[in-house]
């Protein structure tokens, strides 16, 4: 993961991070063992689970930034402050974790949502659907559905709604004598030559083979 000047990076011990700074950068670099940590964890009682969403990525925050390059400057002078601001700086990161995990819920798509999703491409196949139609079902916007779309299912939703296609695709070709054209359409593909080059990408075979395979 890349980052930008002026990113805050939380690493966790117990958990691997990556990062990488593709050009040389001045640093403010702050480490706490884990007695310190969970000490301070302790005192807020907080566990060390709620800073995991900080670590997802790098994030900005002015005033932790600025308690980071304090502390430097306060590690040769006072134990005292150094401490009380480690903790402020510790409560603030998990603040900065709860909003991010709070982010990151409102784009989840619940089995509710995914259900309704699902339902809607099955009865509107034999029409054009795009992946803005089922953002609004979502209510999300469209790059917002997207990412959370492929995190729930693993695929695009395009890539989603083309498998289904071919599906009723398979299912017309076996279970009917319908002409191809129809088939293509009945299932949502643009045309005949346009199902033809999906199901020979997807099955590795033509309709007519398919058909005739039973």
């Amino acid at each position: 993961m890349f980052t930008r000047p002026g990113d805050i990076l939380v690493s966790l011990g117990d958990r691997p991070s990556f990062f990488a700074i593709e050009e040389g950068r001045d640093l403010s670099f702050v480490q706490a063992g884990p007695f310190i940590l969970d000490g301070v964890l302790d005192q807020l009682g907080a566990t060390r689970a709620e800073l995991v969403p900080a670590a997802f990525g790098p994030f900005r925050d002015r005033l932790i930034a600025g308690l980071a390059i304090r502390m430097e400057e306060l590690a040769s002078t006072s134990s005292v402050a150094l401490h009380w601001t480690f903790g402020v700086l510790v409560a603030l990161t998990m603040d900065a974790a709860g909003r991010r995990q709070s982010k990151s819920n409102s784009r989840r798509l619940t089995t509710r949502t995914l259900a309704e999703i699902g339902a809607v491409i099955a009865a509107r196949l034999h029409q054009p659907i795009t992946v803005a139609d089922l953002a609004r079902i979502a209510g999300m916007g469209e790059r917002t559905f997207s990412a959370a779309f492929r995190e729930a299912t693993g695929l695009p939703a395009y890539q989603l709604i083309l498998r289904r296609r071919v599906d009723r695709a398979l299912e017309l070709l076996k279970a009917t004598a319908i002409p191809l054209a129809e088939v293509s359409l009945r299932s949502g593909f643009t045309h005949q030559a346009h199902m033809t080059r999906t199901l020979k990408r997807l099955k590795g075979s033509t309709p007519r083979r398919i058909r005739k395979a039973g």
